[in-house]
């Protein structure tokens, strides 16, 4: 009579386990992608304003809303859906890249920074509140994406001849410039870049308005 040969059970469960194991821990051997960080390259308008030599103007600090805190580039996929880049970043957050921006451009436009804080009681010293709104790329519409930001200046000034204040700007700028429907993360941080010099120049186009 003819003899079937088993193998044994234990040999075909090693085998699974080995299989198991090999597959498992084949992943976990790619190195994972590098991370890449970018910066800002703002160059708005320069063109010079009439301003009056007495007058400068202090900066305060950014303000940003949530969810546009920190370095990860920002993508909006719906009305209420952002997702956060894990793999490509800034090397410093866009607000802190603004304020630097503000601060370099400024005195380029005449408008001097004050230097101490005690001034001249015939100064007239403005004081800029800028406020980051929004920074992302725009997928809503896959066809047509874009880079979106939108900026808020408050410009007060204070007459400390009559120790009083008045509001002379407070408005928001925004602007979008488009991308390819596949961008790579390059590409939306120029378009970004972009973005906010159109938002600077909205802000300068105010700015020659108060100081034709």
């Amino acid at each position: 009579m003819k003899q079937i040969a088993f193998v044994p059970r234990v040999r075909w469960w090693g085998l699974l386990s080995l299989i198991v194991i090999v597959a498992g821990c084949g992943p976990l051997r790619q190195p994972p992608p590098n991370k890449a960080v970018y910066l800002l390259d703002i160059a708005p308008d320069t063109s010079p304003l009439a301003v009056q030599p007495t007058v400068c103007c202090r900066v305060r600090p950014v303000s940003v809303r949530s969810p546009f805190s920190g370095t990860r580039l920002i993508y909006r996929r719906s009305e209420t859906t952002f997702e956060r880049d894990y793999y490509n970043e800034f090397l410093v957050p866009p607000d802190q890249q603004i304020s630097q921006a503000l601060h370099d451009w400024l005195p380029s436009v005449g408008l001097v920074l004050c230097a101490t804080s005690v001034l001249d009681e015939q100064t007239e010293q403005l004081v800029l509140e800028p406020h980051l709104e929004a920074l992302y790329a725009d997928f809503r519409d896959p066809h047509s994406p874009s880079a979106y930001v939108r900026l808020r200046f408050v410009l007060i000034t204070t007459d400390r001849s009559c120790k009083c204040s008045r509001i002379l700007v407070d408005e928001s700028f925004e602007a979008a410039v488009g991308v390819p429907p596949r961008p790579t993360a390059e590409q939306v941080v120029v378009a970004m870049s972009q973005a906010v010099s159109d938002a600077f120049a909205q802000f300068h186009a105010t700015l020659e308005s108060l100081f034709p």
